[in-house]
């Protein structure tokens, strides 16, 4: 069985080239002057310290809303209704009925409405 020839174009190995040796120069020349992890995190603390403590406080606080709705905490239940209602006394409607009288109901509504009933 023969092996087929792999061909690679001028035009290939001069883009190739023109494109890989500057940037592994470039790499060669910043490597050493890059800070460690450590560094950089020490850095991001000095500047943006009370950023990241709110964050923190805050995924926390999440944590602790999805952990109190997975174990069923009534209290909990009892402020996601009431985020649900959004300060009404029923459940707000979150989209429309699409059962099998929805049409029924469609007409019903566009005719009180004076509207077109021929859908």
């Amino acid at each position: 069985m023969v092996q087929p020839r792999v061909r690679v174009s001028k035009s290939q190995l001069v883009h190739g080239a023109v494109m890989l040796i500057p940037g592994v120069l470039l790499y060669a020349v910043m490597k050493p002057y890059q800070k460690s992890d450590e560094e950089k995190r020490k850095v991001l603390e000095e500047k943006y310290g009370t950023m990241i403590q709110k964050s923190r406080e805050n995924r926390e606080a999440m944590q602790r809303h999805f952990d109190a709705m997975k174990s069923g905490d009534p209290a909990q239940d009892a402020r996601v209704r009431n985020l649900l209602k959004q300060g009404k006394s029923s459940l707000a409607r979150q989209h429309a009925y699409h059962g099998p009288d929805a049409a029924s109901a469609a007409s019903s509504t566009a005719s009180s409405r004076g509207g077109d009933t021929s859908k």
